[in-house]
């Protein structure tokens, strides 16, 4: 019974494979990859005509937006000014968010700094998040949290006697 399932499953792959290669009457295979693929062309064109046309990177820096105060006293925006409407032309730059983060510096020069608040170390590097540190440096960033966490305790006792006192 097994052999005889396992024979239709492979005459069932075969029969459905032999359709990419088979031809039809007018020379062309019966199915082929892009038939199961869906079509995008009316969403690309769709997309396109959303999307304002630029023809270079500094007009895509600023956007002309118009806004407005509708009847309700609401905000409103738009990239065509409204009919009947006085609306004031607004240019948004572009720019603002992009790259918050700076790119990685495969070069990276760690120094360290100290201050002279309390002997905290400060590790920077080019720019990089400060949170980027030396596996070297990582006992002594140890040691300035238990020191900071033994200030916070100090202090707060000092707050507990000093309310209890007051009491």
């Amino acid at each position: 019974m097994s052999l005889m399932i396992k024979v239709f499953c492979c005459l069932l792959v075969l029969g459905f494979a032999g359709l990419f290669v088979l031809k039809s009457p007018d020379g062309t295979p019966w199915l082929s990859i892009s038939d199961f693929m869906p079509d995008t062309r009316s969403l690309e064109s769709s997309i396109n005509d959303l999307v304002p046309n630029v023809s270079s990177d500094d007009e895509r820096d600023s956007v002309p937006v118009y806004k407005w105060r509708d009847a309700q006293g609401n905000w409103q925006f738009s990239d065509k000014p409204p009919k009947g409407v006085e609306a004031e032309l607004v240019t948004v730059d572009t720019t603002i968010n992009r790259n918050l983060l700076p790119a990685p510096n495969r070069n990276i020069e760690t120094s360290s700094t100290t201050t002279n608040s309390g002997g905290a170390t400060l590790i920077s590097n080019n720019s990089l998040s400060p949170t980027t540190v030396a596996p070297t440096d990582i006992p002594t960033l140890i040691d300035d949290a238990r020191n900071v966490q033994e200030l916070i305790d100090d202090r707060q006792d000092r707050l507990d006697s000093a309310i209890n006192k007051s009491e």
